[in-house]
């Protein structure tokens, strides 16, 4: 999923091991906080509205899975779909607060935006916008 870069969002990082965040209080303590976490969409439905991000990962399998986040939803909900996905999370005491802090301000400048829209069944579809 990602190659022996790291890639830099604020004060968090993120490499092949996972999510870090570098603390810039006085400690500069560096704390992981999770598996690989990849924002790969920002999404919209048709009519524009109900934004979210699709963020990809790897489960312990080697499985790799999407999640959908929509932007009106708690992240303690989607901190425990993630976890039932396959995210593994750090033991550090402050690994969800900062869980909850990456899926909240993580922005996407770079990947597509993608529309929601239900397909055939009533299952919802994701495209490129």
């Amino acid at each position: 999923m990602l190659d022996k870069t790291q890639v830099q969002y604020g004060d968090f990082f993120m490499d092949d091991e996972g999510v870090f965040y570098n603390d810039p209080r006085g400690q500069q303590e560096t704390i992981h906080v999770c598996s690989p976490l990849v924002l790969t969409a920002t999404t919209r439905n048709a009519d524009g509205n109900d934004w979210g991000k699709l963020f990809t990962l790897t489960d312990p399998a080697g499985v790799e899975k999407q999640y959908h986040m929509r932007n009106a939803a708690g992240t303690a909900i989607a901190i425990t779909d993630l976890k039932h996905k396959g995210l593994m999370m750090s033991a550090h005491t402050r690994a969800h607060a900062l869980l909850a802090h990456y899926l909240i301000f993580r922005q996407n400048r770079t990947a597509d935006v993608v529309q929601r829209q239900v397909g055939l069944g009533g299952r919802q579809q994701l495209r490129v916008a």
